[in-house]
């Protein structure tokens, strides 16, 4: 359970998410997607990072999302990997 972060639309129906970014504490990229449909946990982030599972911790996500309106929005938030 739980094996992926992604976005999903609540909301709004999305488009198409441009990025989403993920960081760890030092601001090092561990992960990135581009242009990619949300409410699919596949296309998200699993947790690696170069072939090995992160130690917990947190992590920082950005991502701009476009919206089905023509609307687009920045988000960003933050993530905590449990073992």
């Amino acid at each position: 359970m739980n094996d992926y972060f992604t976005l999903y639309a609540v909301n709004k129906s999305i488009e198409e998410i441009e990025y989403l970014k993920i960081y760890d504490r030092w601001g090092s990229l561990v992960f990135q997607n581009d242009h990619f449909i949300s409410d699919t946990p596949e296309l998200g982030w699993n947790g690696i990072f170069q072939g090995v599972n992160v130690s917990p911790g947190v992590f920082v996500f950005t991502a701009i999302v476009h919206y089905l309106d023509g609307s687009s929005e920045r988000i960003s938030g933050d993530i905590t990997v449990l073992k």
